[in-house]
């Protein structure tokens, strides 16, 4: 690799390591960061039947645990092998999926001549903003893709998600029930509103 391409190289890397450090980030509350399990699984299933219920209630609100587990458990088997130790952290609008990446699963043509430069794992950060699109159906649009400290172009993030999920336009489905018409994302909470 040339000297000057290099030296650009170390400069995006340095600003991104800036920015997620000195640039104001700071650590969440762990009620905003939710891991996948079996019974906060079992808690949201719950939570769905009730809303598929004719007379059940307006609205539900999940837990980051709930939510992490209705979106791991709702990947493509090729995305679950691809995302590692998935965990998922709600701010008011957004949802985020913090794990590590299984680089191989991405192929070497996705980073080109940085592939080299990537471990088998390594750190991974998708985030965007989702809405409810139809009945039965949230769409989450991520418009932040970091793999170790290096933020990908927005515009190469349709193709990334498609690669890791099968979504063909960049949003990846959430399944929810039918009479979910309404999803808002607060910290720590995600509520499914009828319509």
């Amino acid at each position: 690799m040339n000297s000057i391409v290099m030296r650009g190289l170390c400069i995006t890397v340095a600003a991104s390591l800036f920015a997620m450090t000195a640039g104001g980030q700071t650590r969440p509350a762990a009620s905003r960061i939710g891991k996948p399990s079996a019974s906060a699984l079992t808690s949201a299933r719950d939570k769905e039947d009730a809303m598929r219920r004719p007379n059940g209630p307006p609205s539900v609100t999940l837990s980051a645990n709930e939510m992490a587990s209705l979106v791991e458990a709702g990947l493509e088997p090729d995305a679950r092998r691809a995302i590692d130790s998935v965990s998922i952290r709600l701010d008011p609008g957004r949802l985020s999926l913090q794990g590590f990446l299984v680089t191989s699963a991405l192929g070497t043509d996705v980073f080109g001549p940085l592939a080299a430069m990537f471990n088998p794992l390594e750190p991974l950060w998708v985030s965007g903003p989702a809405h409810a699109t139809s009945p039965g159906v949230v769409a989450w649009e991520p418009d932040t893709f970091m793999v170790r400290n290096m933020s990908l172009p927005q515009s190469a993030i349709p193709m990334l998600v498609k690669r890791l999920t099968g979504a063909l336009n960049g949003a990846i489905p959430i399944a929810v029930p039918p009479t979910v018409s309404r999803i808002t994302i607060d910290a720590g909470t995600v509520t499914f509103s009828r319509r």
